[in-house]
């Protein structure tokens, strides 16, 4: 079995510097692709992959767990196991969780980061009841299952922020009240809030076609018989094209039977022209 350790330079030059030197386990060794092998132990030439002020904000400030950073940095977690030893940053322990679990580290990361207890604990190495009880020993209050469900961008039903309600306008909640959607974008390009009697009208007549350019404020009353004017015309298109479809019908009856007439006409004269050739047979 090849038992792999670090050094800090290669063994040919700085040989006392390796732990497996001084632990009296070198014999001997020749080079490999990655490292040295020395009697049954693979050596390999230390690897300058973080710097300590870099770790130390890792792993104290950011309580990043050591496989995240090995993760981050592509290397093996000991390996980072190895910097916090040489570097002299304490590593977190179970036995003194009291020391850096702070109530400002479960601030940030249950309220702030909307972090679960279960993520937490999964985080810190810890069960779910013992981020609950380190909780509220702070006094940090758990969150209602109606404020714990994600909402606005975080929610996987977000939807853009709005809602389109019976009258197909869009409707979005401002402080928690709704709101129109053409009447913000008007008032935000006006710089005041329109009163009750001026109305937002759409000029193509798309309600959730809301860019500024098919947008115009209208008095109530002029919207209205702008409205109005709309319907009567499309009612009088209807209508129009209604009396154009029974005409046109009542001609192709016409038509129709005119054609008719014609061909009894025809039947006539070829039953005539028969019986004029049956007689002419005959005698």
């Amino acid at each position: 079995m090849i038992q792999v350790v670090e050094i800090a330079k290669y063994p040919e030059t700085n040989p006392e510097s390796s732990r497996a030197v001084r632990s009296g386990k070198v014999l001997c060794g020749f080079n490999c692709s990655q490292g040295f092998l020395f009697g049954g132990i693979m050596v390999y030439p230390r690897k300058d992959f973080i710097t300590k002020e870099k770790l130390k904000d890792l792993y104290v400030n950011q309580i990043m767990s050591l496989k995240q950073i090995a993760d981050i940095h592509n290397v093996n977690h000991q390996l980072v196991a190895n910097r916090l030893e040489e570097y002299g940053i304490p590593a977190r322990s179970r036995q003194h969780s009291n020391q850096w679990m702070t109530k400002e580290l479960l601030e940030k990361m249950y309220l702030e980061k909307r972090m679960s207890f279960y993520e937490i604990g999964k985080h810190l190495g810890f069960s779910t009841r013992r981020i609950w009880q380190k909780c509220q020993d702070y006094g940090i209050k758990s969150r209602t299952r109606k404020k714990a469900a994600l909402s606005g961008v975080d929610s996987p039903l977000w939807k853009g922020g709005y809602v389109s309600n019976a009258n197909g306008y869009r409707v979005l909640r401002i402080d928690g009240k709704p709101a129109y959607e053409h009447r913000k974008i008007m008032e935000d390009h006006l710089g005041y809030k329109l009163k009750t009697n001026q109305h937002v009208h759409h000029i193509n007549g798309d309600k959730l076609d809301n860019r500024i350019e098919n947008l115009e404020v209208l008095d109530a009353s002029v919207h209205f018989k702008e409205r109005t004017h709309h319907r009567t015309k499309k009612w009088r298109e209807l209508k129009r094209e209604v009396k154009q479809t029974l005409t046109a019908n009542n001609k192709l009856k016409a038509e129709n039977e005119k054609l008719k007439f014609e061909i009894e006409l025809l039947k006539e004269s070829l039953e005539d022209m028969r019986c004029n050739a049956q007689t002419v047979v005959k005698h």
